[in-house]
């Protein structure tokens, strides 16, 4: 109710008149606006398999502690409530700040734009990279990077579709970028497990995996 009131109160009155195309006859003339959102598909399935599967690691940290620099030990050891709390921290950081970031970042150039896209995907695996260490001190890096490149990723197809999209198929770009998001993250929930037991190889310790 809150953000409601925050939405009507302050949201721009005056009116304005956009005309959508029907959803079918926007993927009718798909030609016109898929070919330009190809690689925004291809971000936005990465990034949310990546979020989806963010679990994995919450899964090999076993309460009460987390062992902070090797698996193995019993040493250095943090509450784990503690750790996640700031892992949390991490995550809403990179998320929400790199999305403002991106808006500023966009540019009429499509090279560029696809630069700052391929540097987001980047991010995204080299955070997963470093959460197969299962170290833990690694880990809120990791998933900072993860949330930075997805936040990227939200910023920069926001821009794409709002100025390089033609307007009647911005119902249909969105819906389809969206769609294949939840592609993403049924593919990575549904590995969870699988991810979990390729990222604990090596790494079973008191207090993980």
């Amino acid at each position: 109710p809150f953000g409601f009131y925050i939405f009507w109160h302050f949201a721009p009155h005056d009116k304005t008149e956009l005309k959508t195309a029907n959803f079918g006859a926007s993927l009718r003339q798909a030609c016109a606006w898929m070919p330009k959102m190809l690689p925004f598909f291809a971000a936005q399935f990465l990034s949310h398999f990546a979020m989806e599967n963010w679990p994995a690691i919450f899964y090999m940290f076993h309460p009460p502690k987390v062992p902070l620099f090797d698996p193995l030990s019993d040493q250095h050891l943090v509450d784990w409530g503690q750790f996640f709390a700031v892992t949390y921290i991490f995550i809403f950081l990179g998320d929400s700040i790199s999305r403002r970031i991106a808006i500023y970042i966009s540019t009429p150039s499509l090279k560029k734009r696809l630069i700052c896209l391929s540097v987001a995907m980047v991010l995204i695996v080299v955070g997963l990279c470093l959460e197969s260490l299962a170290i833990a001190i690694l880990i809120p890096i990791a998933i900072f990077l993860v949330f930075w490149g997805n936040g990227t990723i939200y910023g920069l197809t926001a821009h794409h579709v709002d100025k390089h999209i033609p307007p009647e198929h911005n119902l249909a770009s969105y819906s389809c970028w969206c769609f294949i998001g939840d592609l993403g993250a049924i593919l990575g929930g549904l590995l969870v497990e699988n991810t979990h037991d390729l990222f604990c190889q090596g790494h079973v310790g008191p207090y993980e995996c």
